[in-house]
């Protein structure tokens, strides 16, 4: 009997520093690791954008001056930085299930684009482990 062979089209994982990693939670809270937090020039607040034709949030960096700005939090001795968007979220009906992983941040004119049909459900299991 033959073996049939399938051929694993993925590759290895990237290098934790080089990955570029944002998500978007269930309640609304976008999570943005320190290589982008970087990228995006490590700023104190944000404004949050959308383009509804493209499905498309937009990250830009916020001046001092600006109002009605997110503030990009960080925990203690953690990396990544977070931003409480459910308001956003709720206004514009983006409402994931489940957490979901944009699977191909870019930045286009300092603005950090995440499209919205370019996601991958995160799947965590209940117990380690599993």
């Amino acid at each position: 009997m033959g073996r049939e062979w399938e051929e694993f089209n993925g590759g290895p994982n990237e290098p934790r520093n080089d990955r570029k990693h944002v998500t978007l939670s269930k309640r609304g809270i976008i999570l943005l690791n320190d290589k982008i937090y970087g990228e995006l020039g490590r700023p104190a607040t944000a404004k949050l954008l959308f383009d509804r034709k493209m499905q498309t949030i937009g990250i830009r960096p916020a001046g001092e001056q600006e109002q009605k700005v997110f503030p990009l939090r960080q925990k203690e001795k953690a990396s990544f930085r977070f931003i409480h968007a459910w308001p956003f979220c709720r206004h514009f009906k983006i409402m994931p299930p489940d957490s979901i992983k944009f699977t191909e941040p870019e930045f286009e004119n300092g603005v950090l684009v995440l499209s919205l049909h370019k996601t991958e459900q995160i799947v965590r299991n209940k117990k380690r482990g599993e």
